[in-house]
């Protein structure tokens, strides 16, 4: 059996459904998107097939280990520009892209992780989100998604009680 170069297989189709959809509502090559690629090329090279431009698209990972499995991975021709590529944490990669002009057009958020990661029974990965999120980078009719691994969260039921709003108005700007 070949292992799948996305993890599995229930999550590349996933990753496929999101694109699909972000591709319905927008139009690739003139739309900015944003990923966290992780040391998988699939989603990038989707985001590519898709139509998205590279000078349009951004990464994060702030790992800089998995930042150089991505790198190897990637074809030279098709790697994201070094200014698209941000090795920071995603409220920080915002607030760089914030100064440069940019407005998201398209977010996929897929953590790969539990959402307290970092700070125990504190959700460290949902603040991070929050923080993302108050930047003023999203364009008006930005279409975001957000995925994190569930069912091992310590208090989850005070984070489904808690409801996941994030703290952004409808129309926030």
């Amino acid at each position: 059996m070949v292992k799948d170069p996305f993890g599995d297989r229930a999550k590349r189709e996933h990753c496929i459904e999101i694109w699909n959809a972000f591709s319905t509502f927008k139009i690739p090559r003139l739309s900015t998107a944003l990923i966290l690629p992780g040391s998988s090329i699939y989603e990038w090279d989707l985001v590519l097939r898709k139509g998205y431009q590279s000078t349009q698209a951004y990464c994060v990972e702030i790992n800089p280990a998995i930042k150089a499995n991505f790198t190897r991975r990637v074809v030279k021709a098709k790697l994201p520009s070094p200014p698209n590529f941000f090795r920071m944490p995603l409220s920080a990669a915002a607030e760089a892209l914030v100064h440069r002009g940019v407005r998201l057009d398209v977010v996929n958020l897929d953590f790969c992780q539990t959402c307290e990661v970092a700070k125990r029974d504190r959700y460290a990965m949902l603040d991070e989100i929050q923080r993302f999120l108050l930047q003023p980078i999203l364009s008006p009719t930005a279409l975001v998604a957000i995925g994190w691994m569930v069912a091992r969260e310590h208090g989850r039921d005070n984070l489904e009680a808690e409801g996941l709003t994030f703290g952004v108005v409808e129309g926030h700007d």
